[in-house]
């Protein structure tokens, strides 16, 4: 996964950052209001590693790369076409730890402790096969 995102604090100084890579652990739980279809939660621990650049009037300041992770959340929902098939979609929110700095941004310091999140929306058709 390669997503880019930037943070602009000030005119010419900012915070350029890509995720590279993102993964979770997650506990899900749902219910069935009618047959054939569970509705979601799901909660859990996520990481990702990204690189960053500080700008500070257009120069680039510093460059880092390094991990992070914080709390996963998000839902969905499961509808059964058949006794071996179903479709899913899911919505995760990733929310990262980043202790890099004094403040949500200082190019002076060349720190930053503001990471963001990521939004991800999954779509899947699911086939079961029987041994």
């Amino acid at each position: 996964m390669d997503q880019s995102a930037t943070t602009i604090n000030h005119e010419n100084d900012f915070v350029s950052t890509r995720f590279k890579d993102l993964g979770s652990l997650r506990f899900r739980a749902g219910f069935t209001p009618v047959d054939n279809l569970l509705l979601f939660g799901t909660i859990g621990e996520g990481w990702t590693r990204y690189s960053a650049d500080i700008n500070d009037n257009g120069e680039l300041r510093k460059s880092i790369s390094e991990n992070a992770s914080g709390l996963a959340y998000g839902g969905g929902a499961a509808l059964m076409l058949s006794p071996n098939s179903f479709v899913q979609a899911e919505y995760v929110h990733y929310n990262f730890n980043v202790n890099n700095g004094p403040g949500p941004f200082d190019s002076d310091s060349t720190s930053f402790n503001s990471l963001g999140g990521v939004d991800t929306v999954r779509v899947s058709v699911n086939f079961k096969t029987n041994n």
